[in-house]
């Protein structure tokens, strides 16, 4: 049971959009040196063919455009800014899947005017004195 706010509605993971809990310098990974050195790698591997294949050659028309409804129904309440994010994204899919999400999301935000700002936090304090006026989830 949470006693206390819940950080208000803050989200409560790192990174975020809302500038809500920060790095821990301590928990941050680090090399390990074994037989040889270990650490993470990333590739520069495409993150798009598989969900583009899947998108242009599985999805029929009208799956495609029932998709496009349900991410943009799910897309509809998050800030402007995260939206296009997704839109962006979306449209390295595929660009008719960014277009068609970017309708509907601009068909539901022309009906429907932004949420008031909600607070966040920066730090975690036991009194919740770190508050401040940032975002509005």
């Amino acid at each position: 049971m949470c006693s206390t706010d819940n950080q208000g509605g803050a989200p409560n993971y790192y990174p975020n959009s809302f500038s809500a809990p920060e790095t821990q310098p301590q928990a941050i990974e680090h090399s390990l040196a074994v037989t040889n050195d270990v650490a993470r790698y990333c590739s520069n591997e495409d993150d798009f063919c598989q969900v583009t294949s899947f998108y242009v050659s599985v999805l029929n028309a009208d799956e495609r455009r029932r998709l496009c409804e349900n991410v943009a129904g799910s897309l509809k309440d998050a800030q402007h800014f995260i939206q296009r994010r997704m839109v962006d994204l979306l449209t390295k899919v595929h660009v008719e899947f960014g277009a068609q999400v970017s309708s509907f999301l601009e068909k539901h935000n022309a009906a429907n005017p932004q949420k008031a700002m909600i607070k966040t936090y920066s730090r975690h304090t036991s009194d919740c004195a770190a508050t401040s006026e940032k975002s509005n989830l």
